[in-house]
């Protein structure tokens, strides 16, 4: 059955509670299509007694038209005028782990949201590793001399130094900050980290709280930013700290391109105030074409792969099946945003 233009209604049996029909409206998109919700909500729930109505949305206008009717809500991200729209919404699973988006919403309480969170942290981790030997063997230059098929040592031998016994700062310590402290403890490194709250990470070596930024920023000889972004964090890194950095240390983004300051880090490249930095974010994405950072030398950029692991799809779906029968239920749900 077709509603709007382009979405439609899949009538699916389903075992809920007798007294609970369902209206699930979820958002498709790249990767996550009607057709692959439909195989992995079939082989979950063939079998089960009661319907439930599934709407497949494609665009804005959609979801605005659908959002009276639904309890349950799965899209990358939501905007306060689903909240005024969707009076009987009870449960937002995200497809993304930042939140960021939230921050401003006023959230009714009785709304549960759970998010992506945990699902790319290896993924992430490993990214991380890769930037950071990519950044001490200046795969960068090496890549650029090959294009012209120049064979020059110069500006990459004398800059290796290895991982081992360096130091890895890491600014968040939450799920991906303890996949990247397990990468790079094995490695060898010293890893110091900064949060919040001072958690028990066997692998972590020394801990910071936000106050003592300077201090982590003295010592870290890659500084990795894997902390959300909130108002407390954005901009968190601009001249002042670059500065207090380091000349020969290492700068990586894999969070929120919103926590650096893009033209401080841009002098700061021009100005060898540090060795370098490598980022999978950038604060607009796609970046323009007048954008601070191009053309500044020693950095990479890779455009926002990291956490986007080939099984991550999957596991977000797999994630939302186990929320849903957690949610049906009432027992505790994965990624629970609080």
């Amino acid at each position: 059955m077709k509603i709007l233009s382009e979405g439609y209604k899949y009538n699916h049996n389903v075992s809920w509670k007798k007294d609970f029909f369902p209206h699930i409206g979820i958002e498709c998109s790249p990767g996550f299509t009607a057709d692959s919700w439909i195989q992995i909500l079939d082989s979950e729930f063939s079998n089960w007694r009661d319907s439930a109505e599934i709407y497949f949305i494609n665009n804005r206008f959609e979801r605005f038209i659908l959002s009276t009717k639904m309890d349950i809500y799965i899209g990358p991200w939501v905007t306060p005028d689903l909240f005024k729209s969707a009076p009987g919404l009870k449960w937002i699973q995200l497809l993304s782990a930042g939140v960021e988006f939230l921050e401003d919403i006023d959230i009714p309480s009785e709304l549960k949201i759970t998010t992506a969170s945990g699902i790319s942290s290896q993924g992430v981790a490993e990214h991380t590793i890769g930037l950071m030997i990519a950044l001490d063997r200046r795969f960068d230059r090496a890549f650029i001399q090959q294009r012209r098929w120049v064979w020059k040592q110069d500006g990459i031998l004398e800059n290796i130094k290895g991982l081992p016994r360096r130091t890895i700062g890491l600014v968040g310590l939450g799920n991906v900050g303890r996949s990247i402290a397990i990468l790079a403890k094995n490695m060898g490194m010293k890893v110091i980290g900064l949060s919040r709250q001072h958690y028990p990470i066997h692998e972590l070596d020394e801990w910071y709280s936000f106050n003592e930024l300077p201090r982590l920023l003295e010592q870290a000889d890659f500084l990795v930013l894997c902390v959300p972004l909130t108002k407390e964090t954005r901009g968190m890194i601009g001249r002042k700290e670059l500065e207090t950095m380091n000349r020969d240390s290492y700068l990586i983004n894999v969070a929120r391109g919103e926590l650096i300051d893009e033209n401080a880090l841009a002098w700061a490249l021009k100005k060898g105030i540090i060795a370098g930095a490598a980022l999978d974010v950038l604060s607009s994405e796609p970046p323009p074409r007048c954008h601070p950072l191009k053309k500044c030398p020693n950095l990479i950029i890779t455009p926002h792969v990291a956490g986007n692991i080939y099984t991550y799809r999957v596991e977000i779906k797999k994630r939302f099946i186990r929320n849903l029968k957690a949610f049906l239920n009432g027992t505790p749900m994965e990624g629970l945003f609080t």
